[in-house]
């Protein structure tokens, strides 16, 4: 296994999400230590993973400039988002149940983003 960068429980914690310089998102039960399901979709390494408040989804930033929102039972992409011009470092599916998320990135900038709204930043 290579060096991880984030894990995060989801909110039932049936499961851990694990990120790292594989360049993809594992799930695993954290019981058992056994790989539920693995999500590749970055470029470069993954930096970081937020599960959101309902577990149904997940966000994961990485070294490819892009925040990627996930369906977990499916592990298709919801959603890219992109418009960072460096490297993903943080991300927040927000606490509350919202469809606000963050993103905070190398290039110095947050930006808020709606799950429901287009591909733009609401607000950077």
């Amino acid at each position: 296994m290579a060096a991880v960068y984030a894990v995060a429980f989801d909110p039932s914690g049936a499961y851990v999400l694990v990120a790292g310089q594989e360049k993809a998102v594992r799930c695993i039960n954290h019981a058992t230590g056994k790989i539920i399901a693995e999500y590749a979709g970055h470029g470069w390494e993954v930096l970081d993973v937020s599960v959101s408040a309902c577990g149904n989804y997940f966000m994961s930033g990485g070294a490819d400039r892009t925040a990627v929102l996930w369906d977990v039972a499916t592990g298709k992409v919801i959603k890219r988002l992109a418009g960072h011009v460096s490297r993903v470092n943080a991300v927040l599916c927000m606490p509350e149940k919202t469809d606000i998320l963050l993103t905070g990135s190398f290039d110095r900038t947050v930006r808020v983003w709606d799950k429901r709204g287009s591909r733009s930043p609401v607000q950077t």
